[in-house]
């Protein structure tokens, strides 16, 4: 009797340990939200901890694109390599267990998913065995699936297990959620802002150039027989005014109604790294993937080419670097990655985030880019150089 009493302790208290490492893995995610911390760091975290606390080897986090009407990978997690699906992998509904469940709107479990006809053969699944995805729900509906699997042969999936993935589905969501308003926000501020910058210097700075030219001119008038030396330098400067007059008036233009995303995204890029080398004196290198990437979105294109500038700029006066790589390439799914890659001093990459280092213009852009549903990374060790990089959905 004793010895029953003793295994019925030991069967209770492992399932309160079990049930205090749950709760004690969402409060650690909830405590992240009210602590500001980066977004895609929490939805990272929400698929660790569905991961290890339903003790399973694979996880994935998608976000539905409503103007595409499918769903996008924003992480994936493999514990023993790398993971099933790429970021930025789209997912149509109806397609494997994600898209299953965004087209039935109800959690979905499949006990043999590698013999499942209706899994992703693009995924890495012949070694999944139990399935199970669930909806993440915000106030307009289905906002993304949160679906984890692993490769026990014998392991099912129950309802507590399914209420657990169901409360960090229910996490990841308020985090979307947040990341959308701030989104639109944004976008109305940055559309606002770039309207008022085009008219501060339509009406101030193009006016005075152009009536600093008109004084060019006069001088030239009263000088052209006097001074062919001072002509000449009159000469110089009045192009010099108009060329500024032009590139001000494609500044304006391109301010106040922007469409970048019409033209080729590496045009843009060539164009500033020319600027940017002669200005800094750095050897930089541009290397382009085919196909042409063109952004979704005017917002996008502006800070992707602010991220080669911030970058560059960055390379220049702290890596004593003396070239630097620019590579543009569009991953699977639709993604742009930019990267730019010095020869410098190289830092250490723990705590960079944190201990001030990386300065407002890094931070400014990833917060930038993940609202965008991008993102932005460094890899870095000391003297070793330094790779930045960036990602952003875009069209093909």
């Amino acid at each position: 009797m004793a010895e029953n009493h003793k295994s019925e302790i030991a069967a209770l208290n492992a399932e309160l340990a079990e049930r205090n490492a749950r709760w004690s893995a969402l409060y650690k995610t909830a405590s992240l939200f009210t602590q500001g911390t980066y977004s895609g760091d929490i939805l990272a975290e929400v698929v660790r901890h569905s991961v290890d606390l339903l003790q399973v080897q694979y996880g994935v986090l998608t976000e539905f694109d409503p103007a595409a009407g499918d769903l996008v990978v924003r992480f994936s997690l493999d514990k023993d390599g790398p993971p099933p699906m790429r970021l930025g992998t789209r997912v149509k509904p109806g397609e494997g267990l994600t898209g299953l469940t965004l087209q039935t709107g109800q959690a979905q479990i499949v006990d043999a998913y590698h013999r499942w006809p209706g899994r992703l053969t693009s995924v890495r699944s012949e070694q999944m065995r139990a399935a199970m995805a669930t909806p993440m729900i915000g106030s307009r509906g289905i906002i993304g699936v949160l679906g984890v699997a692993t490769r026990e042969e014998r392991r099912r999936f129950s309802d507590d297990d399914l209420q657990m993935l169901t409360l960090f589905a229910q996490q990841a969501a308020a985090v979307l959620e947040a990341v959308t308003g701030r989104r639109l926000e944004a976008e109305l501020a940055a559309r606002n802002e770039r309207r008022r910058l085009a008219l501060a210097l339509h009406d101030g700075t193009q006016q005075r150039l152009a009536a600093l030219l008109l004084k060019v001119d006069a001088c030239q008038s009263a000088w052209s027989g006097a001074n062919p030396a001072a002509h000449a330098a009159l000469e110089g400067i009045a192009r010099e005014i108009q060329a500024l007059i032009s590139e001000l008036r494609a500044t304006v233009h391109a301010l106040y109604d922007p469409e970048p995303g019409q033209r080729n995204l590496a045009e843009a890029i060539r164009a500033l790294v020319e600027r940017q080398a002669a200005e800094t004196g750095l050897r930089i290198h541009l290397e382009v993937a085919p196909p042409p990437v063109r952004c979704r979105e005017s917002q996008g294109a502006s800070v992707l080419l602010r991220f080669v500038r911030e970058a560059l700029a960055n390379t220049s006066k702290h890596a004593r670097a003396t070239d630097a790589t620019v590579r543009l390439a569009c991953l699977d799914g639709a993604v742009v990655r930019l990267s730019v890659q010095d020869n410098g001093c190289g830092v250490a990459v723990d705590g960079f985030w944190s201990d001030g280092r990386a300065g407002f213009g890094l931070l400014s852009l990833r917060e930038q880019l993940e609202a965008l549903g991008g993102s932005l990374g460094l890899e870095s060790a000391p003297g070793q150089g330094t790779t930045v990089w960036a990602t952003l959905p875009v069209e093909e």
